[in-house]
């Protein structure tokens, strides 16, 4: 929704103050059925790290 906070000029705390104000905005707008099938997904999310040992490549 905000594409231009990446080439937000004066620095970090510019960019700071950018997502400060926008993140409420953004946040309001994802749709309450969504966040609750990320939820709903979560066990299963959980248990396909488990199962491939997190992120260890040496197993």
């Amino acid at each position: 929704m905000y594409p231009d906070i990446a080439e937000t000029k004066s620095g970090p705390d510019a960019v700071k103050k950018r997502l400060a104000k926008v993140l409420p905005i953004v946040w309001e707008q994802i749709d309450n059925d969504f966040l609750k099938g990320l939820v709903k997904s979560m066990p299963q999310r959980v248990q396909a790290v488990i199962a491939a040992h997190g992120w260890n490549t040496k197993y």
